[in-house]
């Protein structure tokens, strides 16, 4: 058995974190499994780490087959009949003995990156972090803009202001009260806005924003925001985030009232 120690260690936690993405009814190729993970070499190193797979049960490497969708032989769970059945239970589909690779190859989301900056200034005390931005707001190239978004209704509602309509607007109201607004999440791989999809995540450089800033409280607009920022940066920052309901419009179990009685409390 190969020594996990190390760096090897590091490329089999890569390794599984990219496994654990492939989903249900698809099937990744080990070169792809490895250049997912870092490094497109790592092709050999993927059959180690599977081969000593620590939880088959969430990290599922029976979707894991040759580059022509043969399975494996030494399928550590069962050999190869028990790899080819979890697969077609999954409703992945063979021909003469292998994968239909043309069908059932998994391809993964692109690459989105963050290409907007953050506001603040040297006056901000408040920072709210999002997870990343909505399709509606990349094609804006700002924050919150899908419509039905109640973020800017919102911060005009708890600074008792008039609700912005520009991004000149838009920042200048949250200057105008100290606040700061940026996502946690540089880069990543995403389907269209689904918070839920989001994986290979880059963080954007938030301590770096904090050391330039007098910002000292930070709030997660939703769950996510914070699971994310608590993963990644609550280590690197020494500052705690604290969790606001969702103003996106999958959260309507919170109608806007209530939304700014508890928002109200970050001016506070």
């Amino acid at each position: 058995m190969c020594d996990k120690s190390g760096s090897e260690k590091n490329s089999y936690e890569k390794i599984y974190e990219v496994v654990q993405q492939i989903p249900k009814g698809s099937v990744a190729s080990y070169g792809q499994v490895a250049a997912l993970a870092g490094n497109y070499r790592w092709a050999r190193v993927v059959g180690y780490a599977l081969h000593v797979n620590p939880d088959p049960q969430h990290i599922p490497c029976h979707r894991v087959v040759t580059k022509d969708g043969n399975v494996s032989k030494a399928f550590a769970f069962g050999g190869a009949n028990r790899q080819v059945e979890l697969l077609q239970a999954e409703g992945v589909q063979f021909e003469d003995g292998h994968v239909i690779m043309e069908q059932f190859q998994w391809e993964p989301a692109p690459r989105v990156h963050h290409t907007f900056e953050p506001v603040w200034d040297e006056n901000s005390r408040i920072l709210i972090l999002g997870t990343f931005p909505s399709v509606k707001s990349r094609e804006n190239h700002f924050y919150y803009g899908h419509p039905r978004n109640r973020f800017w209704k919102v911060i005009a509602g708890i600074t008792q202001s008039a609700e912005p309509e520009t991004v000149e607007e838009k920042k200048a109201l949250l200057l105008d009260h100290q606040i700061a607004v940026w996502d946690v999440i540089e880069s990543c791989r995403i389907n269209g806005s689904s918070d839920g999809s989001i994986r290979d995540v880059v963080v954007n450089d938030i301590p770096s924003l904090l050391e330039r800033s007098g910002i000292c409280r930070i709030y997660g607009n939703g769950a996510k925001a914070c699971e994310l920022y608590d993963r990644y940066l609550r280590e690197r920052t020494g500052i705690g985030i604290e969790k606001l309901p969702s103003t996106s419009p999958a959260n309507a179990s919170f109608q806007l009232a209530r939304l700014l009685e508890v928002w109200s409390e970050i001016l506070r």
